[in-house]
């Protein structure tokens, strides 16, 4: 006698729920990674996965936002905000003058970075980037 037992194997996805106005986009996307590069972003990208409820994840995120703002969202299924983080011009700025005191030539910012941890609060994590003419690049590794 014979017993086989078969197991699913599900391979987890990104959705792309919506896009932004874009332009000269460069986009890299799937379960684990978003890495986008804009000249111009306005309007909300939205990707999301599913979650487990109650899971916290660790979302790494990099980013140089030259021109404009970035809204950073984490949502819920239902759109309910959970967190959020502000990414602007004003800080590449600041921090290109603060290097240029430091510096006798030319200076440049590259990156800026940080991990955020996210509750899940049900089966869907959204990851929503809104930008308001935003030029520039973010990567979010989780």
């Amino acid at each position: 006698m014979c017993i086989l037992i078969f197991t699913a194997c599900s391979k987890k996805s990104l959705e792309f729920e919506s896009i932004a106005n874009h332009v000269n986009v460069v986009e890299e996307s799937e379960y684990g990674k978003i890495k986008m590069e804009f000249a111009k972003l306005d309007g909300e990208d939205i990707r999301s996965f599913s979650s487990k409820e109650g899971k916290i994840y660790a979302f790494k995120y990099s980013y140089l936002i030259a021109e404009g703002t970035i809204e950073l969202q984490f949502r819920d299924s239902q759109d309910n905000v959970i967190t959020k983080i502000t990414l602007s011009e004003d800080e590449y700025k600041e921090a290109k003058k603060d290097l240029k005191k430091d510096s006798d030539g030319e200076v440049e910012v590259y990156e800026f970075g940080s991990t955020i941890h996210v509750k899940s609060s049900d089966k869907k994590i959204k990851i929503a980037i809104i930008g308001k003419d935003a030029k520039g690049n973010i990567n979010i590794t989780w």
